[in-house]
């Protein structure tokens, strides 16, 4: 199968496009600088393209005589992400339909069984973008997951930085908020499993095996960690300032740490768990969050 990977130079790009050239895909890797990967292992065995997202033209040379997309774009950096979001995908669905692309395999987040108007914006473009991916003629299957227990992760990177900066845990309500975060190994598997599904369009619901509360895997993570960090009720913190405190002592993009703190004032949890039967293999064990944090390679200190 000849397949493109957008965000090729990003956190799952990176991982799957090594993956994919191991078991004998077709791979084209699609960079908006295509230098940056130079350095990538994997370099001399792949076709690189230079893709920007929304760009028409690029667009079309870079689906073109491709089987499927496994797209991975999606911003969080300032205040116009979503309306740059909604015009990349329409670009790539419209792409996909001309070049009679067969496939569009989209990483996505979990929807919160709550009405559309009361979601966060992060999530309604998440959202907005799997629908329109989904007018293509190609099948789309959306890959729906919560927080991805791996190094590279955004929201793992997060974690990680507020648990070492910060000497207490203050935990906001959305503390209380649930979430099924899955391990980037499960989430990989099943990645390369939807590009190969015999499904029409739809989404799947990607998640470990473990429910747990923010403020409870903020603990886990500093446990595995070795860090010591009391912990202290403030139900009465504002989400706005909760999420302001955040990006001030992280390195992360500020805009890209409120969003995600905004998202966690929703519980994160499957509605279903079919994706174990249609896109992993039959002997696959899904990692709780103690074997995914310790495959995550958390630094003790």
């Amino acid at each position: 199968m000849r397949v493109l990977v957008t965000g090729a130079s990003g956190y799952l790009g990176g991982l799957l496009v090594p993956r994919l050239v191991l078991e004998g895909h077709d791979v084209r890797a699609a960079a908006r600088r295509p230098e940056s990967l130079a350095e990538r292992g994997w370099r001399d065995r792949v076709e690189v393209v230079r893709y920007e997202a929304a760009d028409a033209d690029l667009t079309a040379s870079a689906v073109e005589g491709v089987d499927a997309v496994l797209y991975l774009v999606h911003g969080l950096e300032g205040t116009d992400f979503a309306e740059r979001d909604r015009e990349a995908a329409g670009v790539m669905a419209e792409a996909c339909t001309a070049a009679g692309v067969d496939r569009i395999v989209y990483v996505s987040g979990l929807v919160p069984l709550e009405p559309d108007r009361d979601l966060s914006d992060h999530l309604t473009s998440r959202l907005e973008v799997e629908e329109l991916l989904g007018t293509s003629q190609a099948s789309t299957i959306t890959l729906r997951a919560a927080i991805v227990l791996g190094a590279g992760s955004t929201s793992f990177e997060l974690m990680g930085q507020i648990s070492r900066r910060f000497p207490v845990q203050a935990l906001p309500r959305l503390a209380s908020s649930r979430v099924q975060p899955v391990a980037e190994d499960d989430l990989l598997e099943a990645a390369l499993g939807a590009l190969v599904v015999d499904s029409p369009t739809r989404p799947y619901d990607v998640a470990g095996p473990e429910v747990i509360t923010y403020g409870d895997l903020l603990g886990a993570y500093t446990s595995a960690a070795g860090l010591l960090r009391p912990r202290v009720p403030a139900p009465l913190l504002p989400t706005d300032l909760v999420g302001f405190v955040a990006a001030q002592v992280t390195s992360l993009p500020s805009a890209t740490v409120r969003a995600l703190v905004e998202s966690m004032s929703h519980d994160m949890v499957a509605r279903e768990d079919d994706f174990v039967r249609d896109l992993l293999p039959e002997d696959h064990r899904l990692l709780g969050v103690r074997e995914a944090l310790e495959r995550a390679g958390v630094d003790r200190h």
